[in-house]
């Protein structure tokens, strides 16, 4: 078996939390006993008690920004599926492009907003590597005012198909997000609250 195979399992659908706990740090927890070689179950609420003074604690404070895109081909119709990956400041973004056929250099796609509602276009530039494009915005306005507009959080697609809600915005953000650029959520730091934080502060965690 391939390196890569080693980590693929069946997980049953029904075993897929479609929704966040409502209290994060009820999330469980699996602790490696390297001392002892052994496996526990725990809670992340109780990390304040695996954790020692001066340890360090160390966090991902990006904020998962709406980098999901949904239009379709102005040409043919068909639908058309988007990740933004990052912007060049200067009116150029990459994005992962996902399509029915071969989409060419210089064609057009509509995206739509939240509501299913025509937008304004991506006028596709060149291909890149991996299936990404590079494609200009045909709109003014700043990256993050554009996809403000058109983006949906980008849920995995095992979480209700990848369609979002509105309060999945919330849900999907770590309680310490400051700086906009992420385009999945740090899924491990959904799990820590404010509360936890300062309890792991006040131990002396840093």
């Amino acid at each position: 078996m391939d390196e890569l195979g080693n980590y693929d399992y069946d997980l049953p659908r029904d075993r897929i939390a479609q929704e966040p706990l409502r209290h994060r740090s009820d999330a469980r927890l699996l602790v490696v006993d390297r001392e002892s070689d052994q496996l526990h179950h725990s809670h992340v609420r109780n990390l304040a008690e695996l954790l020692t003074a001066g340890d360090c604690l160390v966090i991902n404070d990006t904020r998962v920004i709406p980098a999901q895109l949904v239009g379709y081909r102005v040409k043919t119709g068909g639908r058309w599926t988007g990740l933004f990956l990052n912007s060049d400041g200067m009116g150029r973004w990459s994005v992962l492009s996902k399509t029915r056929g071969k989409i060419s250099p210089g064609e057009q796609v509509m995206l739509q907003d939240r509501e299913s509602g025509d937008c304004w276009t991506l006028t596709m530039l060149a291909p890149l590597d991996e299936g990404a494009w590079a494609v200009r915005p045909d709109a003014p306005g700043t990256c993050e005012s554009l996809l403000d507009q058109v983006g949906r959080v980008p849920l995995p697609h095992y979480i209700r198909g990848g369609q979002m809600k509105p309060a999945d915005e919330q849900k999907y953000q770590t309680v310490y997000a400051v700086h906009p650029g992420s385009v999945a959520a740090p899924t491990a730091g959904l799990h820590f609250t404010n509360a936890l934080l300062k309890e792991l502060a006040d131990a002396g965690v840093s």
